[in-house]
């Protein structure tokens, strides 16, 4: 769609506009131009009717009021018209599902919408934050079957065993796959495919074998990357939020 819809209305005898939001950003400022306007327009015209002054005290405050809640309207039609950037292409890749069978992208991935993370099963703190979050979103999205999660072992010591011992506990369902392979695939992978920092620890945190991204990442029916948002921190509530918020505008009718 080229451009969203506001319809801007005031009181009985007031006439409706229509005001298109363009995605321009010099047109988004004419148009949020003659929608102050018409607010103004909106309040002399009610005033007149009821026999007042054009703008008494009372009628510009309902006036301010009135374009305070337009504007906000036209502000979030603004953001809602604009699409989520495509940021980088996945490359193909293969590595092992917790079932043990292969997992190829993108063919495994392709018609789905996806959010990633990075993780090995045996580490003690950010993962396991970042796997409660995963299997908020996994459990906020239980009706949506076209949304998927996948999460990458930067351990290739996580056998399928290990990994679907691991997602028992974090009561996945065949939505959410867990994968691994080989540690210079998965680096390989990370750094040139999801462009995420990921290095070994070692000498750096004994309990912490790698240093990887706490990043979740939404991945496109396409395979593309189209957001990356905190998976812990301050603003994983948020972004969580937002990140719900995005997947559904990637899926049709939603």
């Amino acid at each position: 769609m080229a451009e969203a819809e506001l319809r801007a209305s005031g009181s009985a005898g007031v006439p409706t506009a229509v005001f298109r939001v363009p995605r321009d950003a010099v047109e988004r400022r004419k148009a949020f131009v003659r929608l102050r306007a018409f607010a103004g327009c909106c309040a002399g015209r009610a005033a007149r009717q009821a026999g007042r002054p054009p703008y008494p005290r009372h009628a510009v405050l309902r006036s301010a009021r009135s374009f305070s809640i337009a504007a906000a309207i036209f502000l979030a039609a603004c953001s809602q018209s604009k699409p989520l950037p495509k940021l980088f292409e996945l490359p193909p890749f293969t590595l092992t599902e917790r079932s043990g069978q292969p997992f190829r992208a993108p063919d495994a991935m392709r018609g789905k919408v996806w959010v990633a993370d990075f993780f090995f099963a045996s580490c003690p703190g950010v993962c396991l934050e970042l796997s409660k979050r995963m299997a908020f979103l996994h459990h906020a999205t239980r009706d949506l079957p076209d949304v998927h999660f996948l999460s990458i072992s930067t351990d290739e010591k996580d056998t399928p065993e290990v990994l679907a011992a691991y997602a028992n506990q974090q009561n996945a369902s065949a939505r959410w796959s867990f994968v691994g392979g080989p540690k210079l695939d998965v680096f390989k992978l990370s750094i040139d495919g999801f462009k995420l920092a990921l290095a070994d620890a070692a000498g750096v945190d004994v309990a912490e074998k790698f240093i990887h991204s706490t990043k979740l990442i939404l991945i496109d029916q396409q395979g593309w990357i189209r957001g990356y948002y905190d998976g812990i921190g301050d603003n994983q509530a948020a972004d969580a939020k937002r990140l719900l918020a995005d997947i559904k505008r990637l899926l049709p009718d939603k």
